[in-house]
């Protein structure tokens, strides 16, 4: 899933978990030298800020998905940050996107394990699916 994510508050949001409305594993992100990879312990959204989850970038990943995913469905995800806080990016719509348009790096990937939200929101919610099952949001990360 790609977007923004704004942290309107003058304290950081750390986000340690996130978990969505499809039976699937949710994992934070990264892209280092060309590797995607789990971020080792989450994301961190700065005060007064944003974080852009792009591919070749921070992003959450939605993978072990057996549900189909089609244009036009919305999902629903919630990020926990380590307070505890809990924000529910809610009707994120999914849109079509080729793995080709995707550009993770040439060394391979390694695979480890808003509206209404006090303090962060999201925008420019346009999602995609892709075949493997993980969906990509371009404006709700």
């Amino acid at each position: 899933m790609f977007g923004e994510l704004t942290n309107s508050t003058d304290k950081d949001i750390h986000l340690t978990k996130v978990t969505g409305d499809l039976d699937a594993v949710y994992q934070y992100h990264e892209v280092v030298d060309g590797v995607m990879r789990e971020t080792a312990d989450g994301l961190t959204i700065p005060a007064n800020s944003s974080m852009t989850l792009e591919p070749g970038g921070h992003h959450i990943m939605i993978m072990e998905n057996h549900d189909d995913i089609a244009a036009g469905d919305q999902l629903t995800l919630t990020l926990t940050a380590e307070d505890g806080a809990i924000y529910t990016l809610a009707d994120i719509p999914v849109r079509v996107q080729q793995s080709g348009h995707e550009d993770y790096g040439t060394d391979g990937m390694d695979m480890g394990d808003m509206d209404g939200m006090d303090g962060m929101d999201g925008t420019e919610s346009s999602g995609a699916a892709h075949e493997t099952g993980h969906a990509d949001d371009s404006g709700q990360h």
